[in-house]
Parts: C-alpha cells; structure tokens; sequence
C-alpha cells in the first residue's frame, strides 16, 4: 500500500510502501523499503529512509516508539553469499538492540539511531538489501481477530506514517 504519487509501478523495488502478507504461518504487515543492487541513487526511497533515520530526530524517535508500543522488529534481508536475514533489530531501553544469529553463535549490540543509519547505510554494499518494519501475527491469532485484524493493520500503519512520510518523499 502506498500513495499513488508517491510509488513506481516500473520499478517497484525501488519504493517506500506498507505491507500486508498472508502465509501458512500467519499474517505479516508493516512497512517495507528496499535498495536493488548496483550504486545507490539519492531519489530512492532507501536513501531517503537512511538519511531520515540519520538527520531527523523525529523520525528516529517516531519509528523507536512504534517499535516499542507495537512490539514491531526492523528485519534486515540482504544479499551477502546468499540473499537472506541478517539482522534483526528491536527497540530497547537505551535505543535500539542490533541481533544477528548464525548456526553456531548469537550475536547483539546496542545501537543509537544514527548508528543503526551508518549499520543499514554500509549493508551489503551495492547489493540488494530489503528492511521490513512489522510484526507477525500466528495463524491462529489472526484467525481470531476476524475483521479486527484490519484494526490492527490500520493501527500500525498510522504508528509508522512519519517514516513513510520520509522515505518516500512526503
């Protein structure tokens, strides 16, 4: 979901834009910004989000309490041998909590917002790189709500309008 003068339909890798996904699993939503491969450009959505992130305090903070309140993740997906998570960040008492698990270890960092801006700026450099910033409701939770689940879909995607809004061009 997106405005329509705000979204590419030719390139829409390239935009800023909310989500909602529906799997065996459950139900995914939120909002979603992504960086094909190649050097990036100032006029994506990414750049935008990035600087945001690191200049505008309102954006940075907006996006913390959101996280907080809604129990919502920063997921990182990037291409680096193979296109996959990499990170996984929460919001935490100080700012935010960096995460990243691999077979054989568990690793995390506390990062402020300008140091999570340099984290997502340097990810896998001119490859392709995806952040999702959402929740994922189970199956059976979701089932549940019924109807209500738009509620919550529609109650997230107002939390996390300022950082729409940002990055992509509001």
């Amino acid at each position: 979901m997106a405005r329509k003068d705000r979204y590419d339909g030719e390139n829409r890798e390239l935009n800023a834009a909310f989500f909602v996904t529906t799997s065996e699993d459950g139900v995914s939503y939120g909002f979603h910004v992504g960086r094909p491969g190649g050097k990036v450009k100032d006029t994506w959505a990414w750049s935008a989000f990035v600087s945001a992130l690191s200049d505008e305090r309102r954006v940075r903070d907006t996006m913390r309490t959101a996280m907080e309140e809604h129990e919502l993740n920063l997921v990182v997906y990037a291409m680096e041998v193979s296109y996959g998570q990499v990170a996984r960040i929460t919001a935490d008492e100080e700012a935010f909590l960096w995460q990243h698990e691999s077979p054989d270890q568990e690793i995390s960092r506390h990062m402020s917002g300008e140091e999570l801006a340099e984290y997502l700026q340097g990810v896998a450099p001119n490859k392709r790189c995806d952040v999702y910033l959402g929740r994922q409701m189970s199956r059976e939770k979701s089932m549940g709500a019924g109807t209500g689940i738009v509620d919550a879909i529609a109650e997230i995607c107002l939390a996390l309008l300022p950082v729409y809004d940002a990055s992509s061009g509001g």
